[in-house]
């Protein structure tokens, strides 16, 4: 199975990476693939801009760092998203992480107010710590 790992931690030599890293390995010794997705090291940028409220379409295909990911997601069957809870909630750079990749025309529609799911067969894993 290929998973995509999505992690949020500032700190390389936290728990949090720590678990991420082996989680990892222990996909590969299993003999599945994996990608990591480490946020803070990739520099991903958080900020919702307003041009990305627009569903995902051919004539508004996002950005190139949501779009990539939105194509990561796609080609896995499993998502793992990891991340410590900070005052009840998610570091804002998964939150920022979520609001732009998940975006509608993607990981859901909505038609007559019924929202719909379009990621139907994915797997997920949410491990907070």
């Amino acid at each position: 199975m290929k998973h995509l790992i999505v992690v949020a931690h500032p700190a390389e030599d936290s728990f949090t990476m720590g678990l991420t890293c082996a989680y990892a390995s222990e996909l590969e010794k299993l003999g599945h693939s994996q990608r990591t997705y480490d946020l803070y090291r990739m520099g991903f940028d958080p900020v919702l801009l307003a041009h990305e409220l627009l569903p995902v379409s051919a004539d508004h295909p996002g950005s190139a760092d949501s779009v990539r990911a939105q194509d990561d997601i796609r080609e896995a069957d499993v998502l793992t998203v990891i991340y410590p809870i900070w005052w009840m909630a998610m570091p804002a750079m998964m939150k920022g992480y979520i609001d732009r990749v998940f975006a509608r025309g993607f990981a859901y529609d909505s038609l007559n107010g019924v929202v719909h799911g379009l990621l139907s067969g994915k797997k997920a894993v949410l491990i907070t710590i």
